[in-house]
């Protein structure tokens, strides 16, 4: 069985996932897999290139023990890209159409490798990038807006209005519960450990 973890910006799906993996239950993280893929792939950054120009990528250095240059190597400004991309639905989706499919490709790699009868793909934009329908169940984490900016400005260092511009570019938390098939809220005053153990039970017959 394949179970598609999303939520929010700052919801903590990340968490609960990472406690997914404590059940023994194996995690794709399609947000970090999509990072890496951005950096590494070469047809990936060149069709990344033609759509924001050269200036897509910054050459990044690492040192040797000496303090010698190792190893140059080209990383996605981030910065620049999110700003591009979160301002404006047509470009993001241009991007979108480049990573998600390597994405997928990566993730059908990666399950084959796996010897349990159930796996996670967890992903900010689940529906929104249609990963939902290589899913069999779907499970939303949800938290309070303030709550998920309040996390989201300490751990991204964003300012408020570049928080609520982000999770206005996602789809609303409303229409992600509506097609959930389980829901674990992730509150502040939420009993996390209670969801977890029921969702487990939940899905049992498919554990290990």
């Amino acid at each position: 069985m394949i179970i598609g973890v999303t939520g929010g910006i700052g919801s903590g799906k990340t968490y609960i996932c990472h406690l997914l993996e404590i059940a023994s239950i194996p995690v794709f993280y399609s947000d970090t897999e999509a990072s890496r893929i951005i950096d590494t792939d070469p047809d990936v950054k060149k069709a990344i290139i033609e759509l924001f120009g050269e200036n897509a990528y910054i050459g990044v250095q690492s040192m040797d023990e000496k303090g010698k240059v190792k190893q140059e190597t080209d990383t996605l400004d981030r910065k620049l890209v999110a700003d591009k991309v979160f301002s404006n639905p047509a470009l993001r989706e241009k991007m979108n159409a480049i990573v998600h499919p390597a994405v997928i490709k990566a993730f059908e790699e990666w399950k084959q490798r796996q010897d349990s009868k159930t796996v996670i793909i967890e992903s900010a934009i689940l529906f929104e990038s249609g990963y939902n329908k290589f899913v069999d169940k779907v499970l939303v984490v949800t938290a309070p807006t303030d709550v998920r900016i309040e996390r989201v400005m300490k751990r991204d260092g964003l300012t408020k209005e570049q928080v609520k511009k982000r999770i206005e570019s996602q789809m609303k938390e409303t229409d992600k519960q509506k097609s959930a098939d389980y829901i674990i809220a992730n509150g502040p005053h939420d009993d996390v450990n209670r969801q977890i153990f029921s969702f487990l039970d939940s899905i049992k017959e498919n554990l290990y």
